[in-house]
């Protein structure tokens, strides 16, 4: 047994903040569906080049949630 319950503390890398793998898992990790239900959500409002890696929405954050939400994707938006 290691960490705590076992008695041991192991030592950390002063640099980090959390254990590797520690943290909130990403959202797309949990539901591998949500990146291409949003880009089709947001298909027809993109603007911008579309060689471009930086493309804009006229769509809001509020009623993307709401349209996800539509069609049963629920989260917690920060």
């Amino acid at each position: 047994m290691s960490g705590i319950e076992g008695g041991e503390v192991t030592p950390m890398d002063p640099t980090r903040i959390r254990r590797p793998g520690g943290g909130r898992k990403k959202t797309t990790a949990k539901d591998s569906t949500l990146l291409p239900d949003l880009k089709a959500l947001v298909e027809s409002t993109t603007r911008g080049d579309p060689e471009s890696p930086l493309l804009w929405t006229a769509r809001s954050q509020r009623n993307l949630v709401a349209a996800l939400a539509e069609q049963g994707i629920h989260f917690t938006v920060l």
